[in-house]
C-alpha cells in the first residue's frame, strides 16, 4: 500500500461515519432561532451585485460582523433560493472539510496517523458538534473554523520550511477566518502556541511575523465588543465563582456530553453552597493539579493551552442572565486541543500498555470502539431534534422545560393560525419566568 492510500482510506472511513452522523439534517427545515434574522429576513442575502456585496462587508447582523458567512448564504440564495436542504449540505461538507484539515493539521504536528485519525473522527462525531452543524445560522462556526484550521496548518508548514507562501496563506486564511466569526481572535495567541509547541527558538521575529494577524483580527472583535459590552459590576465571590463554573461546564460537557441542551442556564444562587460551584472549583483544581504535576508533558499542556486560549474570551464572569451564557456550539473549534491529546493518549496506550498482552490490547480497543459508537450515536439522535421549529422547542420544553422555549414554541403555532396552542405556550412561558416580557 503506498503512502497516499494509507493516509486517504482511514480518512475516507472517517468522513463516510460523520457525514452518515449528520445526515438526519439533510430533511430538516429552516428555525425560528436566529435563522429569520441572518437569512430568511436579511435582504443582504438576495442579491451577488456588487453594491450588495459592498453592503454586506459594511454591515452587522446582530451586533456581530460576520461578512463573510453572510456572503456564503447570498451565494446560496442566488443559486437555491430558500430550499434548506442545500443550506444544511453546505454546514455538513464545510464540517466534514474541518474534520480533513483536523487529520492533516495533526499529522503535520509530528503525530502518528493512528493520533490523527482517532482525533479526526472524536472532533467529527462528537455530540457537542450537532448545534453547530444542524443550526443554519451557525454557518459561522463551521466556515470560521474552516480557515482558522487552515490557517494553523499553513503556519505550521511555515514553522518547518520557511517559505514566504506558507505564511502568507496563513495570513490570507486567518483573515477569512475573522470575516466568519469574531471568535477567530485568539489566532494570534495559538500561532505563538505552536512557535513553542514545535520547538522554535524564541526572539523579535516570533513576535514581528504575529503583527500583521493581530492588526487585522482585533480591530474586528474589538467592534463586535463595542456593539455587544454592557455595563457589568463584577462581584466577589460571584465573579470568579460563576467564570470558574462556565470553564468546568465546557470540559464536564465535552467528556461527559449527556443532557445537552439548546439554552442552558447559570445555577442560582451563585454561591459555594451551591453543590454545581463547589464540584466547579474542585474540577478546576484537579485540572491545575494534574498540569502541575505533568508539566514536563508538552502534548498535554498544549493541549490545556489551546483549549484555555480558544475559549477564553467566552468564559463569563457576570451572573446577569442572558440566552448565550454558555452553549455547545461554543466548543466547536477549542475542542480540538483535547481532541489531539485524546488521540495521542488512545495510540500510546494501544502501543504500550498492549504491547505485550493481546488481550489488554483488545479490551482499550473494544472501549474505545464502544466510546466512540455511543458519542456517534448521541450525536445522530441529537441531530434529528433539529427538524423543524416545533420538534426542536418541542424537545428542549420536554428536556428542560424554560420560559425561553415556551415562547418560540408559541411563536411557532402563532404564525400557523393554532391560538389556542400558541396561547397556551405563552401563559406556560409566563408560569416559569412572570418577568419575561415577550408572551405578554
Amino acid at each position: 500500500m503506498n503512502k497516499v492510500n494509507f493516509y486517504t482510506w482511514p480518512l475516507l472511513l472517517i468522513l463516510t461515519v460523520v457525514f452518515f452522523v449528520f445526515s438526519p439534517v439533510l430533511s430538516h427545515d429552516f428555525v425560528s432561532w436566529d435563522d429569520e434574522g441572518h437569512l430568511l429576513e436579511n435582504l443582504h442575502v438576495r442579491s451577488l451585485s456588487f453594491d450588495n456585496i459592498n453592503k454586506i462587508f459594511h454591515t452587522t447582523v446582530n451586533k456581530t460582523y460576520i461578512p463573510l458567512t453572510i456572503f456564503s448564504f447570498a451565494v446560496e440564495y442566488h443559486w437555491f433560493g430558500y430550499n434548506p436542504f442545500f443550506y444544511h449540505l453546505d454546514n455538513i461538507l464545510l464540517h466534514l472539510g474541518v474534520v480533513v484539515l483536523v487529520y492533516l493539521l495533526v499529522l503535520r504536528l509530528g503525530f502518528s496517523s493512528m493520533a490523527a485519525a482517532l482525533a479526526a473522527l472524536l472532533f467529527g462525531i462528537h455530540p457537542m458538534r450537532v448545534e453547530s452543524v444542524a443550526w443554519v445560522t451557525q454557518r459561522k462556526d463551521v466556515l470560521y473554523a474552516f480557515f482558522y484550521l487552515l490557517a494553523i496548518y499553513h503556519y505550521a508548514g511555515y514553522i518547518k520550511n520557511r517559505k514566504a507562501s506558507s505564511y502568507v496563506w496563513a495570513f490570507l486564511c486567518g483573515v477569512l477566518s475573522i470575516l466568519a466569526k469574531p471568535m477567530a481572535l485568539s489566532l494570534p495567541l495559538v500561532l505563538f502556541l505552536l512557535d513553542w509547541f514545535l520547538k522554535r527558538r524564541w526572539g523579535p521575529n516570533l513576535f514581528l511575523e504575529k503583527i500583521p494577524f493581530a492588526v487585522t483580527i482585533f480591530p474586528v472583535a474589538w467592534w463586535t465588543y463595542v456593539l455587544n459590552m454592557r455595563a457589568v459590576e463584577p462581584s466577589f465571590p460571584q465573579a470568579p465563582l460563576t467564570w470558574l463554573w462556565s470553564l468546568a461546564f465546557y470540559i464536564s460537557k465535552f467528556f461527559f456530553p449527556a443532557d445537552l441542551l439548546v439554552l442552558y442556564q447559570l445555577p442560582q444562587p451563585v454561591s459555594l453552597a451551591n453543590p454545581a460551584f463547589c464540584s466547579a472549583v474542585g474540577l478546576a483544581l484537579v485540572v491545575l493539579y494534574i498540569l502541575v504535576r505533568l508539566r514536563r508533558q508538552r502534548l498535554l499542556i498544549f493541549a490545556a493551552a489551546y483549549f484555555f486560549l480558544s475559549i477564553f474570551f467566552l468564559l463569563r464572569f457576570d451572573s446577569k442572565q442572558d440566552l448565550t451564557f454558555v452553549a455547545d456550539r461554543f466548543m466547536y473549534l477549542p475542542s480540538l486541543g483535547i481532541c489531539i491529546g485524546t488521540g495521542f493518549f488512545i495510540d500510546w496506550a494501544l502501543a504500550h500498555w498492549g504491547e505485550k498482552e493481546r488481550e489488554l490490547r483488545c479490551f482499550i480497543l473494544g472501549v474505545v470502539v464502544v466510546v466512540f459508537f455511543t458519542l456517534g450515536a448521541l450525536a445522530h439522535a441529537r441531530a434529528q431534534k433539529w427538524g423543524d421549529e416545533n420538534l426542536l422547542w418541542s424537545s428542549v420544553i420536554e428536556e428542560h422545560p424554560n420560559a425561553v422555549a415556551c415562547n418560540q414554541l408559541g411563536n411557532y403555532f402563532l404564525k400557523r393560525k393554532d391560538y389556542p396552542r400558541a396561547l397556551e405556550n405563552y401563559e406556560r412561558a409566563i408560569r416559569l419566568k412572570p418577568f419575561y416580557n415577550r408572551p405578554y
